[in-house]
């Protein structure tokens, strides 16, 4: 039963990522893009404007970055699962954990 489930969240998985790649027209590419436009702002502003940079500062922010991205589009995809699942919630029976 624990198998069918894992599928389940996989498959999910699988077709969100696919369906978010879709709502942009640079698609899967605005991924890797987004990341090195924050970048780019960042580095521009703190350590050639504001000269607050310092040694290996362009790595520490893009590492940073790409952290803080991945945690924001968890949260806010975490608050909306439930409201956006509820159809699939009074269809079967499936523990809400899952989700």
């Amino acid at each position: 039963m624990s198998v069918l489930f894992f599928d389940l969240v996989v498959y999910r998985g699988v077709a969100d990522m696919r369906a978010e790649a879709n709502r942009s027209y640079l698609g899967i590419l605005w991924w890797v893009i987004e990341p090195i436009l924050y970048l780019l702002v960042f580095y521009l502003v703190f350590d050639l404007g504001l000269r607050r940079g310092g040694e290996h500062f362009a790595a520490t922010l893009l590492t940073g970055l790409v952290v803080w991205k991945w945690f924001d589009a968890s949260v806010r995809s975490a608050a909306m699962v439930l409201p956006e699942n509820r159809g699939l919630m009074r269809q079967v029976y499936l523990p809400k954990l899952l989700l």
